[in-house]
């Protein structure tokens, strides 16, 4: 079998749902629930830092796609 872990195993923690999709999801407040119902564990809450900061780094690239697009087509005119 593999031993490596994966950011979606659940076996460490009692969490139904990956700790990375808690922080994903519900962003700040998903990491601090990590963090609070898994009796502070380290490796849940990085997981669960881990799916917010892909969150907010996927929102400011669309944000900032958005934003170029718009000045170009406002400088075409």
């Amino acid at each position: 079998m593999d031993s490596q872990k994966s950011f979606l195993d659940t076996q460490e923690t009692d969490l139904i749902i990956p700790s990375f999709f808690w922080g994903c999801v519900l962003g700040i407040l998903g990491v601090i629930l990590v963090y609070d119902l898994t009796d502070q564990d380290k490796e849940a809450t990085k997981k669960a830092l881990l799916g917010c900061i892909v969150t907010a780094g996927t929102f400011v690239m669309v944000y900032v796609a958005i934003a170029i697009l718009g000045l170009i087509w406002v400088a075409s005119y």
